[in-house]
C-alpha cells in the first residue's frame, strides 16, 4: 500500500470513528487541503500584512506598471495588447527587456521583470506566451498566496466536477505542500 493510501485510510478511520458519514475521497479532501497559512509559509510571505487579490482592482495604469518594471511608460503602452479577451504584455517583449537589463547589469530591473514572467507564465498561466492583466495586478499587490490557494481549489474542483483531466494551477507549490504532509 502506498503512503498516500495509508494516509487516506488513516483519515477515513478517524472520521468514521467520530461517527461522521463521508465518502472516502470527501473525507480525504476535507482533512488534507492546504491552508492559507501553509501556502504563505511555503512562499515565505506574511499574508496578514498584505492585501489579497480580489479581481475587482482596476486595470493598472501604464505608468504604474512601467515604474514597477523600471521601463518607460511609452514602452508599456506600445506593447500593451489584447489576447483572449484580456489585456497584458507578451512574454517575448518581457524576455527581451529582461535580457537587456541583465546585460546592462541592472539587477533590480531584471529581477522585477523576471518575477513578473514567473507570475504570468508559471504561477498564473492563462494564455501561452502572454502575461495577462490579472498576473500583473497580483504582481503589483505582492501577495500571491491567497490567489494561488484559490486557484488550486478551483482547479481541483473543476477536475473533480468534470471527472478528470489536468490540474491547471501552480503544481510545484501543490507538490511541495503535499510532500510536506507525507511521513
Amino acid at each position: 500500500m502506498s503512503r498516500l493510501e495509508r494516509v487516506k485510510e488513516a483519515i477515513i478511520f478517524c472520521i468514521r470513528s467520530l461517527g461522521l458519514q463521508a465518502t472516502s475521497w470527501e473525507a480525504f479532501i476535507y482533512f488534507l487541503v492546504p491552508t492559507l497559512e501553509e501556502y504563505a509559509h511555503l512562499l515565505g510571505i506574511l499574508v496578514y500584512r498584505k492585501v489579497p487579490f480580489s479581481g475587482l482592482e482596476e486595470i493598472p495604469r501604464s505608468h504604474i506598471i512601467a515604474e514597477a518594471l523600471q521601463l518607460k511608460k511609452s514602452e508599456i503602452e506600445a506593447h500593451w495588447v489584447k489576447k483572449g479577451g484580456l489585456f497584458g504584455l507578451t512574454s517575448d517583449f518581457l524576455v527581451k527587456e529582461a535580457t537587456a537589463f541583465a546585460q546592462a547589469s541592472c539587477v533590480d530591473a531584471f529581477e522585477a521583470i523576471f518575477v513578473l514572467l514567473i507570475y504570468g507564465l508559471a504561477l498564473f498561466p492563462n494564455i501561452d506566451s502572454f502575461v495577462d492583466v490579472n498576473a500583473i495586478r497580483i504582481f503589483l499587490i505582492g501577495n500571491p498566496g491567497p490567489t494561488l490557494l484559490g486557484d488550486m481549489y478551483f482547479s481541483l474542483h473543476l477536475r473533480n466536477y468534470k471527472g478528470g483531466g489536468t490540474i491547471i494551477c501552480c503544481v510545484p507549490l501543490l507538490y511541495k505542500w503535499f510532500i510536506s504532509h507525507l511521513p
